[in-house]
């Protein structure tokens, strides 16, 4: 099915969603369908209650973007020197009520700056598929124990996005149940709780996971019932300032879980895993971490320990957020072949045939 291109303003009065004659978005949520690509203007802020989006289809997934001034224009901006997404220019939206994808999904959100103070997800459906979101900073400013970003069911993909709980107290960032894949986001905790709790088959990669403030919360939690298979792959991720990076509390027998050049730097532990999953860990970097790993099966090759200096001498901004490793820190290019591993960086050293390197702040950048 070919992409038909909608078009929404805030300014619209309802409109027909072409260019000339635009929809706003309530009039978009009640008349975009299967393999329409809805362009959200950011010519003024957007204020937006409960919403219940329509469906997509396999072969016509509904795309809500984001674009400033021309069409396309917010695709590649790229991350901020911290390693925090640029969101320059994208709509800036207000969430006021939980928005709702359909139960049958193939929805996906792009080039959005969403922010909402609720006690739930801010994007909330637990019988849901099909979601993707690409380029988005989704931030819940909520102090309440259920407030989140996403609870989702099956098939949840996160791609070069943020995604930030800055309430005092605050649920996992994101709840999914089955089949995940994350590549190049940064997800900020403030409470001692999970970036990420999710089941079986989750791909996770180029990611970085901080706890502001205080030492505490985990980054990644592997979950699924007794009956289900677990194959996990964590790759090429940084963890900064947590109780666990990694948790595993499946629990069956002969499922595994591949971790592989991973970063991890001034966390009680990196791997806690007390079920009997086997871990596989290649090529990881730690410094600063106070427990060693706990694993029932554990086959560790290559990996490296260096400086045990506080986490002073390796991040800035410890208690900020605005949190990014030192390039002087002891151990900065002591990683595999020669550069520093972790979440995917910029500026690699010559030769390393890194993609990116340098600052471990965020994913793509």
């Amino acid at each position: 099915m070919a992409i038909t291109e909608r078009y929404v303003t805030q300014a619209s009065a309802g409109g027909t969603g072409t260019f000339g004659d635009p929809w706003n978005f309530a009039t978009a949520v009640a008349n975009a369908v299967a393999g329409d690509r809805v362009n959200i203007q950011s010519d003024a802020a957007y204020s937006i209650g409960a919403t219940t989006f329509p469906a997509g289809s396999f072969t016509g997934p509904i795309i809500w973007r984001g674009y400033d001034a021309t069409i396309g224009d917010c695709d590649n901006l790229g991350r901020n020197a911290n390693g925090t997404l640029n969101t320059t220019g994208m709509p800036s939206i207000t969430i006021t009520g939980a928005w709702n994808h359909a139960n049958s999904g193939y929805t996906t959100f792009q080039n959005l700056n969403i922010t909402g103070a609720l006690s739930s997800a801010l994007i909330s459906n637990n019988l849901a598929d099909i979601l993707v979101v690409i380029n988005c900073r989704i931030q819940n400013t909520q102090n309440n124990a259920s407030a989140r970003c996403i609870l989702h069911d099956d098939t949840l993909y996160l791609l070069n996005s943020d995604f930030i709980c800055s309430g005092a107290s605050h649920d996992f960032l994101i709840l999914n149940d089955n089949i995940l894949t994350v590549i190049g986001c940064r997800f900020e905790l403030t409470a001692a709780d999970d970036a990420i709790s999710s089941g079986t088959n989750a791909v996770i990669s180029g990611s970085v996971f901080i706890k502001n403030g205080s030492l505490g919360g985990n980054g990644i939690r592997i979950t699924s019932a007794v009956t289900t298979t677990i194959r996990t792959q964590i790759t090429h991720c940084t963890f900064y300032n947590l109780t666990a990076a990694i948790i595993s509390t499946a629990t069956h027998t002969g499922n595994f879980l591949v971790c592989y050049e991973n970063h991890c730097t001034d966390c009680t532990q990196y791997i806690t895993n007390t079920t009997s999953i086997i871990v596989f860990d290649v090529h990881t970097r730690t410094r600063d971490i106070t427990s060693p790993p706990s694993t029932v099966e554990l086959i560790e090759v290559a990996a490296i320990t260096t400086d045990t200096g506080g986490a002073s001498t390796d991040f800035v901004d410890a208690a900020g957020g605005d949190l990014h490793l030192i390039t002087t820190a002891p151990g900065y290019n002591a990683g595999w072949n020669g550069a520093d591993i972790g979440g995917l960086q910029t500026n690699p050293p010559a030769g390393s045939g890194m993609i990116g390197g340098g600052n471990l702040s965020g994913g793509f950048q």
